[in-house]
């Protein structure tokens, strides 16, 4: 059996709430005496360290109503990775940007950095945080934004392919020629069209 008791020590935040069976969304208050996890003011529901309201019963305390895995909630808190909007996921769809979380369904949904598009209902599982965009996620007639050089103005190209033999006559090809500087377009980058600006952190490559 997992000792509850002794995760919520190590790993939770203050008032951080969990789920119960026995009252849906519960806030831990602490840990008391032979730890026990205090759920209630009086101590009259308070569970055992492995979450039993008594010896010999079932668990009844979980991380939320959708996601009852005490070793999935660990290795988050480890990987400091719990996903929140604005954070950059990879699917299996491609790299993307989490819009939303609906805690109900316990999904997500991304917005695409390749063409902008939201989708839905990503479980957690599904979802990789990076911390860096990687131009091989472009594809053919991609829309981009693109510059020669870094003192130029972004413009509008559609993307072909990524130059691998001859990087120095730049490395993305585009509708209109070679290029050292291409980003995808999208609602995050949108507003440098026309600008010298530098792209967003995530998209930049030096």
């Amino acid at each position: 059996m997992i000792n509850i008791a002794e995760l919520i020590k190590k790993y939770a935040k203050e008032g951080e709430t969990f789920y119960c069976l026995l009252g849906g969304n519960t806030p831990v208050s602490g840990i008391g005496c032979n730890d026990s996890i205090q759920i209630s003011e009086d101590g009259s529901c308070d569970l055992d360290e492995f979450g039993r309201y008594m010896n010999g019963g079932e668990c009844l305390l979980f991380p939320s109503k959708n996601q009852r895995d005490w070793q999935k909630w660990v290795e988050e808190k480890e990987a400091g990775q719990r996903l929140h909007p604005g954070m950059y996921v990879k699917t299996l769809w491609g790299i993307g940007r989490i819009d939303d979380y609906d805690e109900e369904s316990d999904t997500y949904s991304i917005e695409f950095c390749r063409d902008g598009k939201i989708q839905t209902n990503f479980k957690r599982d599904r979802l990789t945080p990076i911390d860096r965009y990687d131009p091989a996620e472009l594809q053919p007639y991609d829309k981009v934004l693109c510059r020669p050089t870094k003192d130029t103005y972004w413009h509008i190209e559609f993307f072909s392919f990524l130059e691998e033999e001859h990087p120095d006559l730049g490395r993305y090809f585009l509708s209109g020629g070679p290029y050292d500087y291409c980003i995808p377009f999208n609602s995050e980058t949108e507003h440098l069209n026309g600008k010298k600006d530098e792209a967003p952190e995530f998209y930049r490559e030096d």
